[in-house]
């Protein structure tokens, strides 16, 4: 049921998403105050900077230029994949 009367005012926020992703909590990280996503690309993973959205209780709203459709996002392991990730970018 609906609070607003006829006549009444009130503010609204609209979401455009262009080329959004829809991914589990799980699968997004931060590293050094960066958010993002770990993708599989030929002989391992690489981590892939994204600009988080949104987020649900169980989902995050990403959005990142070097995503595609076809990328393979870790949703699971990450934080294995994390630690390796800096233990070999310090």
């Amino acid at each position: 049921k609906s609070s607003l009367l006829p006549g009444q005012k009130s503010n609204i926020k609209l979401y455009l998403l262009q080329k959004a992703y829809v991914v589990p909590n799980s699968a997004v990280v931060d590293i050094d105050g960066q958010s993002g996503v770990f993708v599989k690309v030929e002989g391992g993973v690489t981590f892939v900077p994204v600009e988080v959205l949104g987020r649900s209780e169980e989902r995050v709203y990403i959005q990142s230029d070097k995503l595609t459709p076809d990328s393979f996002i870790a949703v699971s392991g990450v934080i294995t994949l994390k630690g390796a990730w800096e233990a070999d970018n310090d």
